[in-house]
């Protein structure tokens, strides 16, 4: 039951009010702590989950998408109790707000086979999901070599059978998303319940990352080579990562399955360097970066190189949890809403530099934001802050040893400029 207390209305935990606001916060989008011993709800607002009390900082995030466009938004918080006791020291406190764009990028791994007719059915749900997520997700394709022949998987046996025994997967059709940490994320088709769902990945892609990644792509005729630099952007992560790149085929049409598909998507055709991926170490801290480089020679079984993919993420060696992720299309699908369309080729200015060097971001800026200075193996050497309302900014660079390096501009998380410059005496 309810009841007015100055003009707030309270509620009991055991009314099924209680139950609606917990819904309410779920389909919002909203996490937070454990399920709260009291519920308040201010008239007119939002609600959100209370833990009496927290013993540690909770993280909490909720999406904003519906305020897009909007000229005039507010935030308020406000505490209440239901009446059967004082404020007292009852209470909240922050230790940070931030507001920014998303910049989490979810992995769907699907086992597949297309003698299979489930797994047909299967693909079709699959490609239509990342289709109506393709900002939020990305979907790689594994070919097993299971329950029946499937020539995918001749052209790339290992793949599918590494990232299987890693992920504890043994049957097909299935689907995991990020790494598959907890059932949720684990999909086997047998119904809608078991199938990947919108609200899974709308929660992931609230999630702060606590890496970046950098992937860069030199494409050929012949062959590519991939250049990936992972960044510490958590104040510290003590387990082991580990990186995988994966090169894809988007689409691929010179194969009739026995299950009757005649085109498949997003093939895995090659792991770099290895299925195995590279183990990037533990005890990581903000600021920290690691540098990989890869080469590939395109195999015959390559149908079309204009629809190559090269993906990039980073896993939790213990948890499994997939921690963040990129991708870079050969050729950019039409209609495809690209996450870094607006990351811009910084002007830089003497170039090569000796003693100073000016970066022009092209116009002025309407954040607080950083500039950062990389070595080629990924170290970061530098850390300019930038004011918002400026657009040339002047480094001294004089410290620095003779060589080639890295700047980025970073604004809320996102970046959205780089280019490098060379050092001399």
């Amino acid at each position: 039951m309810s009841e007015e207390m100055g003009g707030e209305e309270t509620f009991n935990p055991e009314n099924s009010v209680y139950e609606e606001a917990i819904e309410s916060c779920e389909h919002l989008g909203i996490i937070g702590s454990a399920r709260p011993s009291e519920y308040v709800v201010a008239p007119r607002s939002q609600t959100s989950h209370i833990s009496l009390p927290d013993t540690e900082w909770v993280a909490a995030t909720h999406d904003l998408s519906a305020l897009k466009g909007k000229r005039f938004a507010s935030l308020r918080l406000a505490i209440a109790t239901n009446g059967s006791q004082g404020i007292g020291n009852q209470g909240f406190a922050f230790d940070n707000i931030m507001i920014s764009e998303k910049t989490k990028l979810a992995v769907l791994e699907h086992f597949t086979n297309s003698s299979d007719a489930q797994s047909f059915a299967a693909d079709i749900l699959v490609d239509s999901y990342a289709s109506a997520n393709r900002s939020e997700v990305i979907d790689i394709q594994y070919h097993t070599a299971y329950p029946g022949n499937d020539p995918m998987n001749q052209n790339n046996p290992g793949a599918a059978s590494n990232r299987a025994g890693n992920l504890g997967v043994g049957l097909v059709p299935y689907a995991v998303l990020d790494g598959g940490a907890t059932d949720i994320y684990r999909y086997d088709f047998s119904d809608s319940e078991n199938s990947p769902g919108a609200e899974e990945v709308d929660l992931l892609s609230l999630e702060v990352p606590s890496f970046e990644i950098d992937l860069e792509v030199d494409w050929t005729e012949s062959s590519l080579s991939t250049s990936t630099t992972v960044s510490c952007k958590a104040e510290s992560y003590q387990e082991y990562i580990q990186l995988y790149i994966v090169v894809l085929e988007s689409s691929i049409t010179a194969y009739e399955g026995i299950n009757g598909d005649t085109e498949f998507r997003n093939v895995v055709l090659k792991m770099l360097p290895t299925p195995a991926g590279k183990l990037l170490g533990q005890n990581w801290y903000q600021g920290v970066s690691m540098n990989i480089a890869n080469d590939w020679t395109y195999e015959p079984y390559v149908e079309d190189v204009a629809d190559l993919v090269v993906v990039a993420f980073v896993q939790d060696r213990n948890t499994k949890e997939i921690l963040q992720a990129a991708v870079e299309h050969k050729t950019k699908p039409t209609g495809v809403a690209d996450r870094f369309a607006d990351v811009k080729e910084l002007h830089l200015y003497p170039n090569p530099a000796k003693d100073y060097l000016y970066v022009n971001l092209g116009s002025r800026s309407e954040l607080a934001g950083v500039l950062e200075v990389y070595d080629l193996s990924g170290r970061m050497l530098m850390n300019l802050e930038t004011q918002p309302g400026y657009q040339i900014f002047n480094l001294d660079v004089s410290r620095l040893t003779k060589g080639m390096y890295v700047i980025r501009r970073i604004e809320s998380g996102v970046l959205l400029g780089r280019n490098k410059f060379i050092k001399t005496e």
